[in-house]
């Protein structure tokens, strides 16, 4: 007898059964398989003295591998060097994603670790990353480049000069304000400022913090309000309705949303201040 292992096991591949447990089955083969598995306990149940308990019990253990979904195998940086040569090779999600996911589950979690520590040992040694995590850098490093470009672009268009607020977090508005005018701008959705010629990376800062301000907090989040042409101080959480009375002409009505300032009793009028 040769206690020699066979190349495939010097591979450290997975024996049938291994496989066959690690297999993910699609939705019509467990379908099927269910319909399978009601025809055979009905004929169980019809000609019981023809089965033992260990058909019984052997039959319920496979309905319930029918109905148990099959985890999916957690992805990672192996995962994603799969996806990343299915994907330079032209497949499409449909069949890639999948295909990655089953190749996964198909070895050994020995075999996952060894080749995710030579991963990690590549990126140590100051190489270039792999895969879709190499894709998704230069992608970054492309968007980057692309918004500071625009940004490079809006700052010499007198039009885009104005800090851009977001009054509310969950709305879609964005308010422009010239602080050296102390007064609106415009004001926009997401859709219309990139029309305007807004880039899209101030915009995102506003999401995130309230204005697109890079130096003192200016219109940020916790930002109380503004300085209305030295008549008040304009609330933040009114800077919208404000900006669209002003624009809109009606400025007894923006005025009207004016507080005094400390110390005094009412707002100031035009020509007052």
């Amino acid at each position: 007898m040769n206690d020699q292992p066979t190349p495939a096991e010097q591979l450290g591949h997975r024996s049938v059964a291994e496989t066959s447990t690690a297999y993910a089955l699609r939705d019509t083969d467990r379908q099927f398989l269910t319909f399978a598995l009601d025809l055979a306990a009905d004929r169980v149940a019809s000609r019981s003295d023809e089965f033992t308990d260990d058909d019984t019990a052997a039959l319920e253990k496979l309905r319930r591998i029918a109905t148990e979904a099959t985890p999916r195998p957690e992805r990672g940086e192996l995962w994603s060097l799969l996806d990343w040569t299915f994907w330079g090779s032209g497949m499409g999600d449909v069949f890639r994603m999948p295909l990655a996911d089953t190749m996964l589950a198909a070895i050994t979690p020995e075999q996952r670790e060894q080749a995710e520590q030579l991963m990690e040992a590549w990126h140590a040694s100051g190489r270039k990353p792999l895969g879709r995590r190499r894709y998704e850098e230069l992608e970054a490093e492309l968007k980057t480049a692309r918004d500071e470009l625009a940004e490079v672009k809006a700052s010499s268009d007198p039009r885009l000069r104005c800090l851009l607020v977001k009054p509310h977090r969950d709305k879609d508005t964005y308010v422009g304000w010239s602080n050296v005018c102390e007064m609106p701008a415009g004001v926009w959705s997401r859709e219309t400022a990139l029309e305007y010629g807004f880039p899209a990376s101030r915009l995102d800062r506003a999401d995130k913090n309230g204005s697109s301000d890079l130096s003192c907090g200016d219109g940020h989040w916790d930002d109380p309000g503004f300085v209305a042409e030295q008549l008040g101080w304009l609330r933040r959480d009114r800077l919208a309705d404000y900006a669209v009375e002003y624009l809109l002409g009606d400025r007894q009505a923006a005025y009207a949303l004016l507080e005094p300032f400390e110390g005094e009793t009412e707002v100031r009028r035009p020509g007052s201040a």
